[in-house]
């Protein structure tokens, strides 16, 4: 009767998508980086931001930035734009990117309605780029350009200034600026060290003290497979082989509404995302740390019988055991029950 009752709540639906047990964190997996400089580019918009100076730099009433990073070597482009049309954030990239470093292999953006209209899909084509989309609700796919975004906003509200004036000087110190391994963007994309004012340097080196700096430092980094801290995941067994998945609602909700929708049929299963059935008969491309397993259909042990039928051992009384055999409870005790005249034991 436990094992009945506990695997009937455990395939209650309503249970399912109105409550919220553990949920799933997918172990994380090698960042594939790119052979060449400039192969793979992470875009994104930063806005809408406080209208800037009309007269600074020719641009009148500016809110938003588009942004890009390349993959490879962290190096960052912000350009200013009055508007996030589909029409004027193709244009913003081929002449702030694509003029300046080639046309990249990949791009990688998020699914805002720019990036997915069709006149993106068309200049891709065009111009001969693969477009790759993240997933909804998941923006550690594009972290790459995310994590640029903390810095860059961290950089213009310190100053205080109109961030349009200071937007120059900020791209200057994200691009000579060293990461953990001591190499700055604009040394990976020239080879060399770059000429900043003197008030933000010490002591200038010797030009053999630098050569022998960087051989140092290119000797020093770490292979790109080198272990690192990796948060606890957790994906459920069942997950794999569900038929029907929930959903997680990321959104902002209603103060009654569940936090999962669905269920939904799976159509392919891959260690980062699936691709589930929408109602409309489409299909979507959801991550994996957004989605639970939906047991619709109750076991064959866990279904009551009718009221007029008996199962087939009830119809047919065995013989009663003997009270001196030992029996195994479910944690795997081994006890002996006092026999009851009242009970019927089968």
């Amino acid at each position: 009767m436990r094992k009945s009752i506990k695997t009937y709540c455990w395939n209650c639906q309503d249970c399912q998508w109105s409550k919220v047990t553990r949920h799933t964190v997918s172990p994380q997996q090698a960042f594939a980086l790119p052979s060449n400089r400039f192969e793979a580019v992470h875009i994104d918009i930063v806005g809408p931001l406080p209208p800037a100076n009309a007269t600074t730099f020719g641009h009148q009433s500016a809110r938003y930035l588009l942004t890009m990073v390349d993959r490879s070597t962290g190096w960052l482009e912000a350009t200013p734009l009055e508007s996030i049309t589909a029409e004027v954030v193709a244009h913003a990239f081929v002449s702030s990117w694509v003029s300046r470093y080639g046309v990249p292999l990949y791009v990688i953006t998020d699914r805002g309605r720019q990036f997915e209209s069709e006149f993106f899909h068309s200049v891709s084509s065009s111009i001969g780029f693969h477009r790759l989309r993240t997933t909804a609700y998941h923006p550690q796919t594009n972290g790459k350009v995310e994590r640029a975004h903390r810095t860059l906003k961290t950089m213009l509200r310190s100053r205080g200034n109109d961030w349009l004036t200071d937007l120059p000087v900020a791209l200057l110190a994200m691009h000579v600026a060293p990461d953990d391994q001591g190499i700055s963007p604009f040394t990976r994309v020239t080879g060399e060290l770059p000429m900043v004012p003197r008030i933000l340097t010490s002591e200038p080196l010797a030009p053999t003290d630098i050569r022998t700096r960087l051989q140092e430092l290119l000797s020093e980094l770490p292979s790109p497979h080198a272990k690192t801290h990796e948060p606890r995941s957790y994906v459920p067994k069942d997950l794999e082989m569900a038929e029907f998945v929930w959903v997680r609602v990321d959104r902002v909700r209603s103060p009654l509404e569940a936090p999962y929708s669905g269920p939904y049929r799976v159509k392919q299963r891959t260690d980062k995302f699936f691709v589930i059935f929408l109602p409309s008969g489409n299909t979507e491309s959801v991550s994996i740390d957004r989605l639970k397993p939906a047991r619709l259909s109750l076991p064959k042990s866990a279904v009551q019988p009718a009221a007029n039928s008996l199962p087939e051992k009830a119809a047919k009384p065995e013989e009663p055991m003997d009270s001196s055999t030992p029996r195994a409870t479910s944690s795997g005790r081994r006890v002996q029950f006092r026999r009851h005249n009242d009970y019927i034991y089968y």
